[in-house]
Order: C-alpha cells, then structure tokens, then sequence
C-alpha cells in the first residue's frame, strides 16, 4: 500500500520529536542518582503510564511503593519530580525558592489558550514580580481588611439565594463567590441571575480547568506540536485551544473595560483595579496593562477555590451532623441573637475557623499544585535533580498524611482543637493549599476570610441535612468530582432550610446594615412582646412598632438638626451618606485606620468628613493637617469627645486621657512627678527580665513592662508569675481597648441607648459594660491602696504616687484623689503602648535577620564586655535609637488617636468645621505616609540613619504617636526610654530569629494583631537565645550589678 502526503508527515514529526528527546537527555553528566520512579521505556520514559485524573493518588501510591518522599519520571525527554511530603516541599519550594520559583513551558494554557497573561503561570522575572507586587498591594493582610465589606454584601445575598433556591447548592455558592470576586477585583455588581460577568469567567476557566493539569495534552510534553495544524489528524487539541482562547481573551477584557468606565465616572467603590489605577495614575499603558493582568489573574483562578471548599465543606457536614450541631451551639453561645455573625467574631469562634480549616484540607481544593520549575541542577537527599526538571507538589498527599492527621477521609474539624481552643501545633493546611515560596497565592488571606465568613453566617441561620424522598427514604448525596486543576464536587442534593422563623427573618433583613436591622428587626421584635402585656392591649403591635421607628427617625433628625450652622462654606469631603443617619451604615470597623486613609486617597484631601446619625466626625489623614489644627489651634481643639461606653458605662472617667479640657488641668501632678522620675527603675525592671524572654515572647514583653509601670507609678514589687497586679489591670485595660476604638458601639453614636435596660435585645453591650467597670474600679483602688501603705510606713520608693503623696501630706483628699487618678491612667495606659511597641519590633527584626546583625555591631563597638547597655550609652548608640523610632512607626502603636473635640466652629483650607465635631488624628496613615517614610510597611531603621548618624531631617515618628498639642502623652519620654534600654539590652545578649520545627523546617511567625485601640500582635514563635555562653553569664550575673534581677 502506497503511503500518502499525510503518512509521510506523520513519520518526519516522529523522527523530529526522537532527535529532539535526544538531544535534550545528552549532556547530564552527574554521577547521583535520580529519585526512584516507576520504570521507564528507552526514549519515551513514562510518557506511557503518566497517571490521568485522579493522578495525585497514582503519585502518593508510588511514593509508597518505593519508600521515597520524593518519584521521579520522564515523560519523553521531560524531567518531573513529584513531592510527596510536606517536608520535601518545604525543603525545596521554601528553603530553595530562589531557584525553584520559576514555572514549567505550558504550551498548551498559555501559548495556546491565551493565559500567558496569568502571573501565576510566568516564569519567575520582572513581569512576574510586577503583577504580584500590584496584587500583593491589594491584598496584604492589613489592606485585605478593606475588603470585608464587599465578602460581608455577597454572603448575605448568598443566605437570601438559599432561601429562594435551596437545592441550587453550587449554583448558589458559585453565585456568591463569582460575586465576590467581581465585587473585590473590579468594583463590579452582579445581577443576581444569568450574568453575564459570570458566564464569562465560567467560559474562561473551562478549558484552564482541564488544561492546567499536568499531562493532559501531549503538546505540553512535545511543545513543537503546537505548530501542527487543526486540520491534522490528533490536533483536536488545537481546536478546543481556539475556542477556550476566544472565552479568555473576554474574561481579561470586558469587566477591565466596564471598571474603567465605572472609575472615570467616579462611580467605583474601593476594588484591587480602582486602588492601583489611582495609585500609578491614567498616563501609563505598561502599568495599566499590568493592573488589568492582575485583575484577570484573580477573577479567573479565584472563584472556583472558595467554591471548593464550601461545597466540599457542606459534603462533610451532612456526613457529620454531629459537627454541625457543636458548630451552632459555639455560634449561638457568641453572636447576639438577631445578628449574623461579623469578623469581630473571629477569635470568639474557634470551632468555626476549624472547620474552615477542615473544609481546606479534606478534598484538597488544589490536589497537585501548579508545577515549578528548577532553574539549576540540584541535590536532595543524595538524589540528582536535573536543571529543567519540572517539581510538582503532591498538595492531595500532604493533607492526608496519616502521620499529621489520623484518619485523614474523615471530615473532622475538632483534629484542630485542643480544649476549646485552636491548637497551633497540628499544622495548618494551607501550609499545602495556597502553594508554596515565593509563588504562594497572593489572595490566601482574602479567600480564607471569604469562606470563613460564609460558613459562620451560613450556620448561624440554616439547618444543613441529607435530603429525603417523598417516601422518606435518605438520598446518599454523591461525592463526585469534576476532572480539573481545582476540585470541585459535581452536583448533589441536600436540605438546606432555616433554623426557625426568626432565622429567616434575620435572613430577609440581612441587605440592610446594623441600624435597619436594630429599628426594623429588634425593636419590632421586643415591642410585639411588649403588645402581650396589659397596658400595651389597646394598641396592638403594629401600631406599636411604627411609632417606636417613627420616634427613633425623629430623634435622629433632631440630633442632626442641632449640630448645624448657617455658614456658607462647604464641609469636607467624605464618603456618600444617606438621609438622617448620614454615614452610621458604612463607619468602618477594625481596622478603621486603613479604610479612612483610603476614603482620603480616593477624595484627594487630608480631612474627610463624617456623619454618624447627627453626630460630626473629621478625620485627619496627614501630619501638616494634624500639626495645624490640634497643634497650633490647640485652645479650640483640646476638649474630649463624650464617650458613652468608656466614660459613662464602663467607668474610665477617672482617665483625664479621656475628660473634657477644664478639669483635665488639675492633674498636673503627672507630667511634673514624671520629669523628676529616675530611669534606674526602667533598666533595673528591662535587665532583670532577659533570661525570661527565652520561654515567652509577648507573655514576658507584657510582664516587663507591667513591672515597669508598677514601680515608676506605685513603687510596687510585682511576682516573677501570676502577679495580682499585672491581672487586675489586664482585665481592667480589656474593655477599654476594644471600647474606645471609635464606632465600635453604636451607643456612642446614640448616646440615648445608655438607658436602654440589658434585657432589651442588641443591648449585650450594657451587659459587658457592667462586667467591665468591676474590673475598672479594682484596677483604680488595688494597686493604690497598697502604695499608700508602703508610704504610710515608710517603706516607698520614689514613684509617682509617693512622690504626690508626700508634696500634699494627706491634707487634701481631693488631692489625693486626683493622684489616686493619674497613676490609674499611667497603669492602664502604659503598658500595652511599651508592649505593642517591643512585641512589633522583634516581628520586624524576624523579617529582616540583617537590621539584627548591624545593630550588634554597634552594641559590640560601644559596650565593653561583661557590661550591659546603660543609658549613658545612648548617644554612642544611634542605631538602637534609630530601631526604637522605626518599633514605634512600622505597625503604629495607636493607630488612630484618641478623639478630640472642637469647641468652636472653624474653618480649614475652604471648609467649614462645626463645633462640636469630633477630630481624629488618623496616625496609622501619617506614619505609613509614603512621601515621608518611602516603602512604608517594610521594617527599615536605616531611614533614620545618614552617614552613620541619626538624620534630623527625616520626621521622627514620636510626632504621631504620643498624640497632639496640649493632649500629648505626658509619660512619653518614660516610655521610650523604656523601649530603648529594652531593646539594646536584648540585642546586646540575644539572637533573635525564627523558629524551626522538629525537622528543621522555618516556622513563619503569624502578624496578626489584637482588635484593639493599641496595636499588640497576637503570640507569635520565634528562636531567642543567648548570643553566646559569656552573654548567658552576663545575664546570669546580673543580680549582682546595679541591673537588678528577678532570679
């Protein structure tokens, strides 16, 4: 039989593909061996027994099979290496990231179907670090915040779909997280059935889905057969490519386009594209080429992982009812009834996050990770990997590890838990979801709190069971999943119903924000329960309920009405708000800092303007506007605003932090005793504690500076552990922290709800409040107390209280209460402030090893051995100062000050600012101001630094920090005093890096922080240990020298 034209083409790419196998195989001259793999063919290798879908079990099989952590294969001529083991994965994409952070040749995905514009799927480069660095803007944790909002509208929505439509389970949860995603990345609306947004991405990720995954085309192993026509018998691949490219090419496009047109019309909310177009301005196509990128890059890869997990987590459920009843009874303990829950709730639900975490890991959202690719040859365990070699991470076989988690198949979230608390030594499984070194995703932060937040409010108001037939037989809900990079389940049935009738109430009220929901659904509630009693008979409910909200509006308006004035200038700019209430419905929470700072950059202006249900607020996002108005007009601007919940509930009107200008003056006792107090008390309490900070970071850093305070105000000896003392005023301090971060309650805003009895529902507040002042009034009159004691027999030292104490000689009890007063305040304010600071600077020296090994230097240069660090030593040791500056500046630790009170009406540059407005020195934005301190969130003391020497010009931070004009922190030069001796002192004897696990692996330390008015980082790991054996000797030997000790 005679061959044809097309015979004879198939024969030369044969022989075309052999020669090019063969030249790539020449050339490796190592004598190590490969990893062990299974058995390869001459030529082709495995290219014949390459696993298909699911090929993540074929994988960890082989890794059984040959005892190895670690297969090896070769599909033609291209080298794989499958990771089996977190630990491989560690040690390789972590530890070795600077070479195995390149990406594979996908022909297939991106050459092919157009993806090339993905930075997930570039090699490792310039472009690459482009696009991550404009999404890691976004998306850090501290800016991720900004975005809670936008999960908070698309989960309530998603609640309403269930209620709609309850067996639509994944339609529902794509809905939702095509929403949010829309919502987050471009700024965008959805409608809330067939939108076109949707399809569009759904269309796009199709053929991504299937192509991403290792081995499913043969053009990614013989990458020249993309030049093979369509028409060629086998290049069906080359026609699937073209229609999959056409579907990408308008994902990447059309929502860019319409969030463009969304951003010229100044129409588009807070979204990644609106906050970089802004930030690199409209003249630049590279950059905006590179935003868009970005953008797609999210939408496109970003639903499908939230929808994963949510419907593999719904899966478990109904496999364990007994998890989802411990889920609603944590929720029910915690969130108020009438409410959903909110990410004020995080830390208060545990059981929650761990069954997110379990969602994560039981079906691995992302079973083999996008491929990396060795740049160099390299050695792991005395095997040889070749340069080229394409490393695939086994992300299926890490989560199932029996030997990290026992009984891996089972949907078991309390395998996390560990006495009713997260336990932080089973590892986390986004260890293996989000990938891994420098190509981890950007966006983990931001999708953990999407699902999260979707799973608690889901349980808070839906029953989720197996479904049954109409003879009431149970329908086995199927545990299919599609074949794609990212695994989802392919439909199933269930009941998903309301937990009762006030659930889905609360439900259909879940559109409108906090106050709706007070006017319309709380006091609807309680007044149908007043109906039932005899007086309220005549009237019935409704009647009842109508003028009750009527005389709520009518208060409101009133409120409003009396704060205005009749100038004609206009008022600062700020965020839309609607009538009556003004902005009550959109005032941020934690961390309001960042969402001000942002409102200030999308209005271009360094005040904005707010109103909260009559009540004025301006908010100052610069230095020059706080300096010029709580500085230099400081008479005007040093009154308090009236603080409902701290003041007048929980008790802290003894603060003159906190009282109006007046009576404020009489506490001059305070900052004059502080001028004359001595800092041998700061270096004896820091030089005491060195040897603690060994076994706890945060516990001793808060202990240290607890002694701190006791003795400078009281001149009280405190216990090595479990003092009375530091406890009283830690539940003491607890309430205040998180009550006077403004707008976290609402009674601030309508002060008329402080008379609203704790019975009346969303009034827990005034429960907390009461529960608060008992701990306020112990912390006032404990420590007092017993300082008068010691001064009555003689036995004080000098401390601010003696030294009062002795100048009025008990002949003036107002007197004594006023000092009585002061030292409260240093007490309860002191601590967290020197703790925030010294717990955010070790964080910062964890991050950068190198500002670490040049601050011992100069220790080294200026102390002489066998000494410690002393104040005298301050001049010679700039650096340390320069360290002491930057602790205060990196994470702010008061983010947003306290608020003042204007008394009279001004004006400021054209606008008009009421009296009685409430001021707000954004801090956080003055000190992460870029102009001032560039590449702001990097921890950097050599800002601080010019040729060797502290650099005047660069605007000490302290500006921010102590607060302004006449309220400025009198206990400010103790303070930093206290952090700088801390930290020289340390630094002087210890080495400060991260931890390691038992296998040798960097444990990342966590940078979460307290919701809370000072800025504390939550407990973090970390390695801190003496530099050598003659610095554990000095800190030994302490005792004996003028730095006493505690041992």
């Amino acid at each position: 039989m005679l061959l044809t034209w097309t015979d004879y083409l198939a024969i030369l790419a044969t022989l075309c593909a052999l020669v090019y196998i063969h030249s790539k195989q020449a050339g490796l001259f190592s004598r190590l061996p490969l990893p062990p793999g299974p058995k390869r063919l001459p030529l082709i290798g495995n290219l014949l027994n390459m696993p298909t879908n699911p090929e993540w079990l074929t994988y960890h099989q082989w890794a059984k099979d040959f005892d190895s952590d670690i297969i090896y294969l070769n599909a033609a001529g291209t080298h794989m290496v499958i990771l089996d083991t977190a630990e491989a994965a560690f040690d390789l994409l972590e530890k070795r990231s600077s070479i195995y952070s390149c990406r594979a040749r996908l022909p297939m995905v991106n050459e092919l179907m157009g993806w090339d514009f993905a930075f997930g799927f570039m090699k490792y480069g310039d472009g690459w670090r482009q696009r991550r660095r404009v999404t890691h803007y976004a998306f850090h944790p501290t800016a991720a915040v900004l975005f809670r909002p936008h999960m908070m509208k698309a989960t309530h929505n998603l609640l309403n779909k269930f209620l709609d439509t309850p067996k639509d389970v994944l339609g529902n949860l794509r809905h939702m997280a095509a929403e949010t995603i829309l919502s987050v990345a471009y700024g965008l609306e959805i409608k809330p059935k067939d939108d076109p947004y949707i399809k569009m991405a759904e269309h796009g990720v199709e053929g991504f889905s299937v192509a991403g995954i290792p081995g499913t085309f043969l053009v990614d192993a013989f990458p020249i057969l993309k030049r093979v026509p369509s028409w060629f018998p086998g290049a069906g691949f080359q026609k699937k490519a073209q229609n999959w490219k056409k579907s990408t090419m308008s994902m990447v496009e059309v929502p860019f386009a319409a969030a463009k047109e969304k951003i010229a019309a100044g129409t588009s909310p807070h979204s990644m594209v609106s906050f970089n177009l802004r930030r690199v301005g409209g003249d630049d196509p590279a950059q905006e080429t590179i935003v868009k990128h970005a953008a797609g890059t999210m939408y496109g890869g970003g639903s499908d992982t939230t929808l994963s997990a949510l419907a593999s987590c719904i899966l478990g459920l109904l496999e364990r009812p007994d998890v989802l009843k411990k889920a609603q009874e944590e929720l029910d303990r915690v969130v108020k009834p009438g409410y959903l829950p909110d990410f004020d709730d995080q830390d208060s639900l545990p059981y929650i996050t761990a069954v997110a975490m379990e969602a994560l890991r039981w079906k691995a959202i992302v079973p083999i990770g996008i491929p990396h690719l060795v740049t160099v040859e390299d050695e792991y365990k005395g095997y040889r990997i070749p340069a080229g070699t394409i490393v695939v991470a086994n992300s299926w076989a890490m989560l199932h590890n029996e030997e990290v988690y026992p009984d891996p198949f089972t949907f078991n979230p309390d395998r996390f838990m560990d006495n009713g608390k997260l336990n932080t030594l089973v590892r986390d499984p986004g260890h293996a979801v989000w990938g891994f070194g420098r190509r981890i995703c950007p966006g983990r932060y931001l999708a953990f709190s999407s699902i999260w937040i979707t799973l608690a409010s889901m349980l808070t108001v839906f029953d989720i069971k197996k479904s049954v037939d109409e003879d009431g037989n149970v329908i086995e809900p199927t545990h299919e999943y599609f074949p794609a990079l990212i695994s989802v389940p392919k439909p199933y049935e269930c009941s998903i119903k309301p937990r009762s009738e006030e659930a889905e109430k609360l439900i259909r009220a879940s559109t409108n924000q906090e106050l709706l929901d007070f006017l319309f659904y709380n006091l609807t509630t309680i007044l149908q329960t007043l109906s039932s009693l005899p007086s309220a008979m005549e009237l019935g409910p409704d009647t009842i309920a109508t003028v009750a909200a009527l005389a709520t509006l009518l208060y409101l308006y009133i409120k409003r009405s009396r704060t205005g004035s009749f100038s004609r200038l206009p008022l600062p700019p700020g965020p839309k708000g609607l009538p009556i209430i003004g902005n009550l419905l959109n005032m941020p929470t934690n961390p309001e800092w960042v969402t001000y700072h942002q409102w200030a950059k999308d209005l271009n202006t360094d005040i904005l303007y707010l109103n909260a249900a009559g009540t004025n607020i301006v908010v100052l996002d610069s230095a020059e506007a706080a300096f010029e108005l709580l500085e230099k007009r400081s008479s005007t601007y040093s009154s308090r605003a009236r603080l409902p919940m701290v003041n007048e509930l929980i008790g802290w009107e003894f603060a003159f932090g906190f009282m109006k200008y007046g009576s404020w003056n009489t506490f001059s006792p305070w900052s004059g005793s502080m001028s004359i107090l001595n800092t041998n008390e700061i270096g004896q309490a820091k030089d005491g504690n060195l040897i603690q900070f060994i076994i706890d970071v945060v516990g001793n850093l808060r202990h240290m500076a607890a002694e701190t305070i006791m003795s400078v105000a009281y001149g009280l000896d405190v216990q090595p552990h479990d003092d009375p003392y530091i406890k009283v005023a830690e539940h003491g301090v607890e309430g205040f922290s998180i009550a006077a971060v403004p707008g976290t309650f609402l009674v601030d805003a309508l002060p008329i709800l402080k008379y609203v009895p704790e019975w009346f529902p969303g009034a827990s507040f005034k429960r907390k409040a009461r529960e608060w002042k008992k701990s306020t009034i112990s912390m006032i009159e404990t420590p007092f107390a017993a300082a008068k004691e010691k001064v009555a027999a003689g036995t004080s030292p000098h401390s601010l209280v003696s030294f009062n104490l002795r100048q009025i000689d008990g002949r003036d009890p107002d007197q004594e209460e006023v000092v009585k007063h002061a030292a409260g305040t240093m007490y309860a304010g002191g601590t967290d402030t020197t703790l925030s600071a010294l717990a955010s600077c070790i964080l910062g020296f964890l991050d950068k090893p190198e500002v670490v090994k040049k601050a011992q230097q100069e220790l080294d240069r200026v102390i002489k051995p066998g000494h410690l660090p002393d104040f005298e030593d301050q001049d010679s040791l700039p650096y340390i100062t320069a360290i002491a500056m930057e602790a205060l500046r990196w994470r702010a630790i008061v983010p947003i000050g306290i608020p003042h009170l204007v008394t009279v009406e001004d004006e400021y540059e054209g606008y008009r600012i009421p009296a009685g407005t409430i001021v707000i020195a954004n801090s956080w934005a003055m000190l992460h101001n870029e102009e001032t301190y560039p590449d702001p969130f990097t921890f950097n003391p050599d800002r601080f630094m010019k040729d060797g020497k502290l650099d005047p010009s660069v605007r000490n931070p302290a500006h921010a920090c102590w607060g302004f004009g006449r309220r400025i922190c009198p206990g400010r030069f103790i303070a930093f005093s206290s952090i700088w001796i801390t930290l020289a002192s340390m630094l002087a004897v210890f080495d400060i890096e991260k931890s390691v696990d038992e296998n040798g692996n960097v444990i990342e330390p966590t940078h979460e922080y307290f919701p809370a008015l000072i800025s504390v980082p939550k407990p973090y790991e970390c390695s801190i240990k003496p530099r050598s054996q003659e610095a554990e000797r000095l800190i030994r030997t302490s005792a004996n020298s003028e730095l006493i000790s505690l041992l």
